[in-house]
């Protein structure tokens, strides 16, 4: 992205949002999330949260 030249901002406002829901938000691991993408993370603790608590 940093070499591409966009002939508008919404163009390029349009692909950097594609970039960051398509790429950056599925792949990229992030500390935050224990080293897991976002979307990994998300996935993990929706699960954790939806099984059933044994008493």
């Amino acid at each position: 992205m940093h070499r591409h030249r966009f002939r508008t901002r919404a163009e390029a406002r349009i692909k950097i949002a594609t970039w960051i829901t398509g790429w950056y938000d599925t792949h990229r691991r992030h500390s935050a999330c224990d080293w897991l993408s976002p979307i990994d993370y998300e996935n993990r603790h929706t699960t954790t949260e939806q099984q059933p608590q044994t008493v």
